[in-house]
């Protein structure tokens, strides 16, 4: 039996967990976690060991790009992917998708549940080709 993948989304907006969660668990494909915190994005990834990442751009005392910055300086998240999920617009994308290693993916919050499963299912696919 294949194991699910494990997600973990930091975002300090609780409706968007309560959302993806939704989306997560209708597709019955994933092990999901959240963090409002994003000074605790670390040691929760620590902690759960996400095999990808969404996160919140725009967040009370750390931007998303300084949480995902911190993450893929863990070795083993280095080549983790990345979605940047936001209500941001496109200042912040080319910041996002210059953080190096690991896949990096960016998503306007308000998209289709199909097409984050898409995103994702396409991400976790190149994650054993870039480990």
């Amino acid at each position: 039996m294949k194991l699910k993948p494990r997600i973990l989304c930091v975002d300090d907006d609780a409706g968007i967990g309560l959302l993806l969660a939704h989306i997560f668990d209708e597709a019955g494909r994933f092990h999901f976690a959240f963090e409002t915190d994003p000074f605790r994005a670390l040691d929760s990834a620590r902690k759960f060991r996400p095999d990808l990442l969404l996160v919140d751009i725009n967040m009370p005392g750390q931007t998303g790009i300084q949480i995902a910055t911190k993450l893929r300086g863990e070795p083993w998240l280095r080549y983790r992917p990345i979605i940047f999920f936001t209500g941001l617009t496109t200042r912040e994308k080319p910041m996002a998708l210059e953080l190096g290693d690991g896949p990096t993916e960016f998503l306007a919050k308000g998209v289709s549940s199909e097409v984050i499963l898409a995103t994702i299912d396409r991400l976790l696919g190149n994650v054993a080709a870039a480990s």
